[in-house]
């Protein structure tokens, strides 16, 4: 959980000291910022691709929160009418998701492979290279991708 400026440029991560002087306890702490998550995700424009005839979505944002937002407790609501859901997202960096449907995964993997890997090794704060299945169950990684063989 994090504090963050208006204008989101200084972020700063909340500790137990800070929610002392606040006096919050950690479940008023959750439900704001999952309440807060929510209509940043609102906020945020879906803009669909079709890549190989499968529909990807990506989040149209700079906020640093970009890949946090798939933790938003309405992100069925908002991708379900473009992407169908359950979903698959690729989040290789904070500043980088992919999504599609869950059942274009074997369809869209190859395809965003390359761009998967490359987002991860060349920014200043790499994720991971994992596919991240998400639903009403939670997430769960679904595959990964691996940086081809040297030589």
């Amino acid at each position: 959980v994090c504090w963050v400026d208006a204008q989101e440029e200084r972020v700063r991560f909340v500790g137990e000291n800070q929610l002392a002087i606040w006096g919050v306890e950690d479940e008023e702490l959750l439900l704001t910022a999952s309440y807060n998550m929510g209509r940043m995700l609102e906020a945020v424009p879906l803009e669909v691709h079709r890549r190989k005839g499968v529909r990807v979505g990506v989040l149209e944002t700079t906020s640093p929160f970009k890949a946090s937002l798939v933790f938003a407790p309405n992100l069925r609501t908002k991708l379900e009418p473009s992407l169908g859901w359950p979903v698959v997202a690729a989040i290789p960096c904070r500043d980088f998701v992919f999504l599609f449907g869950a059942g274009d995964l074997d369809a869209i993997k190859e395809e965003i492979g390359g761009v998967v890997l490359k987002e991860f090794r060349e920014s200043s704060y790499p994720l991971t290279t994992e596919l991240l299945h998400i639903s009403e169950q939670g997430v769960t990684a679904v595959g990964h991708f691996d940086p081809p063989p040297e030589g």
